[in-house]
């Protein structure tokens, strides 16, 4: 009887041992696949990403397009920058010219008060 129960106990702890060897195979398959889907994952949101600032960028040039007088018909990127730097140059000008005219006219009403009118 002693030794069958020894027996049976060392079965049981042979089982147990296998039972849990087996636990952490199947916990380390578990997590590996976990972490093979967390990469594909990664993966997937970088791609997502990347045509989001593909969608983002093709935006802001189509609003670039629609600011600049004549912009719809520019093709390509190059020319729509040299342009859009010429016409920043041209607004800075025409700022330039208001500025002077402003003063000059303020000139003009300090003198009118001057001499009474």
């Amino acid at each position: 009887m002693e030794t069958t129960l020894r027996s049976y106990e060392s079965k049981t702890h042979a089982s147990l041992s296998s039972s849990r060897r087996n636990r952490q195979r199947r916990a380390r398959r578990s997590s590996s696949k976990r972490r093979d889907q967390l990469v594909k994952n990664n993966n997937k949101k970088k791609m997502t990403n990347n045509e989001e600032e593909d969608e983002l960028l093709e935006k802001k040039i189509w609003v670039l397009k629609m600011i600049l007088p004549g912009g719809e018909s520019i093709d390509g990127i190059d020319e729509l920058f040299q342009e859009t730097a010429h016409y920043i140059l041209d607004l800075q000008s025409q700022i330039q010219a208001m500025k002077i005219l402003s003063s000059f006219l303020q000139g003009m009403d300090k003198e009118k008060r001057k001499f009474g009118g």
